[in-house]
């Protein structure tokens, strides 16, 4: 009994003198002392985010947050690309979920509709409009009125190219989708081999070639201007004749590019190997994700790279950029709201974005930040259009799912000759398909009430 006395008595001390100590340290305590010697209560956040590349550039950023603010404290914790969704959702499952963390803005709504994301709108007055386009780049995670992910930076796929191949062909970088074809060719017949990529891309479902068919889709949309039509951005305005043909138009031009060999051998190919191919000169082009640059830094000094998007028609002032946005939210049940806005505006001001473009080569999504390193500025001309949202389908009050994966499954298997239905049966099963996830949430399509704009879509037919 004198013992358990004892060791209680030892607790006890200890636990009267835990202030003290902490008061005396940096780390674990529950306030801070200000310079008049008042105790100020310590708000501690959890910060998450995918990149361990970046551990060095977020630790400095962290730290001096926390140095200009002694009375906020951030964890910082990482988990991996692939491993994003499922951490998140057994936080979520848990009430755990992190105060600050890391999801695509483009992807971030099912998040908003579980309401488990805090309103940003009372705070965007002075923050949104200092990105890129206006600030379209939040018009991906708005809904209902409200702003649910802060975009950090920009994530798209980009055309780099070899600017001495280029030269050698007599090629610049081509202006429109027509000089893009015919720049394909002539590359094309520099090699008797197939396995020489004029553009290397992934034939995988979600790949970059399966993203050809989107491009195609963007530009004969803003050529028609259907997104004019109050109903567009529900997602759910019906098809016609018209419509699914032109559809079968771009499967059917994909399918003539894939047989001429404009993408060398890409039938499962990944974008690591098409990068490769590239470095070693056995593609023209590829098309990549900006923020794998590095994975080119084994480039010799025999040739020079370019920066390029997806050129469109003539008639578009608009260059195709399949991209979403590295965003932050914030976890509407944290304990700390004002302490977890405070760091995210902080992520997302100028010095933060400014020092992580320079240090880290990104692409970041603040108006004004100045590129000082020439390719990265390169490629913030071509990521320009990032962030445009007249094509999204931002009052989409349903989810495709498990159905865009078999809509890609279906486009991938035309273009590379693969399927045996025709272009005409694979648009309409995808129109299907999208018509069953609306009436699997109650939905149904919509008339069209404005009539699409008539538009040249020449630069469809096949070509010799």
């Amino acid at each position: 009994m004198k013992r358990t006395l004892k060791i209680l008595a030892l607790i006890l001390t200890f636990i009267v003198a835990l202030p003290l100590a902490l008061a005396g340290c940096g780390d674990g305590r529950d306030y801070y002392e200000d310079e008049h010697g008042n105790r100020i209560a310590i708000s501690k956040i959890k910060f998450l985010h995918i990149w361990p590349e970046h551990n060095a550039a977020l630790t400095k950023i962290v730290n001096d947050f926390m140095a200009a603010n002694p009375a906020i404290r951030v964890e910082t914790q990482t988990t991996s690309y692939g491993d994003i969704q499922t951490y998140l959702n057994s936080q979520l499952l848990s009430g755990s979920l992190p105060d600050v963390f890391f999801y695509w803005s483009k992807q971030v709504k099912g998040y908003i509709d579980s309401d488990v994301l805090l309103d940003l709108s009372p705070y965007t007055d002075d923050w949104k409009n200092t990105y890129i386009n206006n600030g379209e780049a939040w018009e991906w995670a708005h809904r209902n009125g409200g702003y649910y992910s802060a975009p950090f930076r920009v994530t798209g796929n980009i055309i780099v190219y070899n600017k001495s191949l280029f030269a050698d062909c007599g090629l610049t970088a081509p202006a429109d989708i027509v000089a893009f074809e015919d720049a394909l060719k002539r590359v094309r017949n520099l090699s008797a081999s197939n396995s020489f990529a004029p553009l290397a891309v992934t034939g995988v479902a979600g790949g970059t070639l399966v993203q050809l068919y989107t491009a195609f889709q963007n530009f004969v949309g803003l050529q028609q201007e259907g997104y004019l039509d109050p109903n567009y951005k529900t997602g759910r305005l019906e098809t016609n004749d018209e419509i699914l043909a032109n559809e079968a138009k771009m499967l059917t031009k994909l399918r003539d590019w894939y047989r001429k060999y404009y993408f060398g051998y890409c039938d499962g190919k990944t974008e690591s190997t098409a990068i490769r191919n590239f470095v070693e000169g056995n593609a023209a082009m590829v098309l990549m994700n900006n923020n794998n640059l590095y994975l080119l830094d084994d480039i010799g000094d025999d040739f020079e790279v370019g920066f390029m998007s997806i050129p469109a028609p003539s008639d578009v002032d608009y260059t195709y950029i399949y991209s979403d946005f590295d965003g932050f939210s914030i976890a509407k049940n944290t304990r700390y709201k004002e302490a977890s806005v405070k760091f995210l505006k902080y992520l997302t001001g100028k010095a933060v974005q400014q020092s992580f473009a320079d240090t880290e080569g990104s692409i970041m999504t603040l108006s004004d930040i100045v590129y000082k390193n020439a390719d990265q500025q390169s490629m913030a001309v071509a990521l320009k259009d990032a962030g445009d949202a007249r094509l999204a389908y931002t009052d989409a009050e349903f989810s495709t799912g498990d159905y865009d994966n078999k809509n890609a499954e279906s486009v991938l298997n035309f273009i590379m000759d693969k399927s045996a239905a025709s272009a005409s049966k694979v648009v309409q099963d995808i129109y299907s398909n999208n018509v069953k996830a609306m009436r699997d949430a109650g939905l149904s399509p919509l008339a069209w009430t404005v009539a699409p704009k008539t538009a040249d879509l020449s630069w469809l037919d096949l070509r010799t």
